[in-house]
């Protein structure tokens, strides 16, 4: 077995009489990032996450908001650590963004293919969308989803418990580990509690605030309520 080492390289090649381009961009302490591009269009990104054994890509997805003159409802914010896309830290209930399924802390990556690289760029694409819909690529291979829960970090024998660590990529704080909710009253085939969870997982936001790091998010939960309302990177739940 041959080990590849890549330590950041660009390749040029043609498909179909396109000009393609990737990227590899090596990570800190190991695995890379690559982005592809076609026409100097961007096609796909693999966002990193460090944790042994863990997958490094959460994937994209697409949504379209319809918007009808009342603007799409939705207050942004750069994402500090990343080189791209802008996150949502507020959303005005019934207006074309959450109606769209979108929640606090989801990642926007692109609008109608154009990539996103801080607030200004996104405003001014979305500013010209007075009707009709556009299309926004969202961090998460599907939908990010709620999570409501008993807080695992009261030290309550029957709430579970969670270890967060922060992303390569800064999108949310991701699942280190995770001892599920034991609760009495457990349903067969439904999950409870920290059963919601599972390994891997990338927490966008607790409460309605944007998660930063695992350190600050840890500190959020020890002194939070009983109950928390997480949401979750989007990804196929079996």
């Amino acid at each position: 077995m041959t080990a590849l080492v890549d330590r950041g390289s660009r390749h040029n090649f043609e498909v179909a009489g396109h000009q393609a381009e990737v990227t590899i961009v090596p990570g800190r302490s190991a695995g890379f990032k690559y982005f592809l591009e076609i026409d100097n269009e961007p096609i796909e990104r693999e966002i990193g996450i460090k944790a042994a054994g863990l997958s490094a890509e959460i994937g994209t997805h697409f949504v379209m908001p319809r918007v009808a003159g009342k603007g799409f409802g939705m207050t942004l914010a750069n994402c500090g650590k990343r080189e791209d896309g802008v996150v949502i830290i507020e959303l005005e209930p019934g207006l074309p963004a959450h109606a769209s399924g979108l929640h606090i802390g989801d990642v926007v990556l692109s609008v109608d293919e154009s990539t996103i690289v801080d607030t200004n760029v996104i405003l001014d694409k979305l500013s010209g969308a007075t009707s009709g819909s556009v299309t926004l690529e969202v961090a998460g291979s599907s939908p990010s989803r709620l999570v409501t829960m008993p807080n695992p970090s009261l030290g309550l024998p029957n709430n579970g418990s969670l270890e967060l660590a922060d992303t390569a990529c800064g999108v949310g704080v991701y699942v280190a580990a995770v001892t599920p909710w034991s609760g009495e009253g457990e349903v067969p085939g439904m999950r409870r509690g920290t059963g919601q969870i599972e390994l891997g997982d990338v927490i966008l936001s607790v409460d309605g605030a944007v998660t930063e790091s695992a350190k600050e998010t840890l500190k959020y939960l020890k002194k939070g309520p009983r109950t928390l309302t997480f949401v979750v990177a989007g990804r196929a739940v079996m």
